[in-house]
C-alpha cells in the first residue's frame, strides 16, 4: 500500500482522481450508447433510460466516495502510530486513565 502521507499532496490527488475519471468517462459513453439505441423507441424510452442513467450517476459517486472514504481510513490506520483509544498522537495521556475510564 502506498504511503499517502510521504510526498506531494497534489499528485496524490492526481493519481487517485485518474481511475474515477476513467470510470466516469465509460458510465458516461454506456449512458449515450443506449440513449443512442434507445432513442429511435420514443419518447417514455427515453425519459426511462434518462433517468436511470441520473440514478445510476448517483450510486456511482456515492460507491466512488465510500471506497475513496476506505482507502483513507485504511492507509491512515496502517501508517498511524497514534493512539487507538482516543485518536490522539503517542504523546497523549489516556495511558494514565484508570482503565475502566478507557473502555
Amino acid at each position: 500500500m502506498k504511503d499517502l502521507t510521504q510526498g506531494p499532496i497534489g499528485r496524490h490527488l492526481v493519481e487517485m482522481s485518474i481511475p474515477i475519471a476513467i470510470g466516469m468517462l465509460l458510465q458516461t459513453l454506456y449512458f449515450l450508447v443506449d440513449l443512442y439505441f434507445v432513442s429511435r423507441l420514443g419518447d417514455a424510452a427515453i425519459a426511462g433510460v434518462s433517468a436511470g442513467g441520473n440514478l445510476m450517476f448517483v450510486v456511482f459517486a456515492l460507491t466512488q466516495m465510500l471506497g475513496a472514504r476506505t482507502r483513507r481510513k485504511r492507509s491512515i490506520s496502517s501508517t498511524s502510530r497514534w493512539c487507538s483509544r482516543c485518536c490522539a498522537p503517542p504523546s497523549c495521556s489516556s495511558a494514565a486513565l484508570p482503565s475502566r475510564a478507557r473502555s
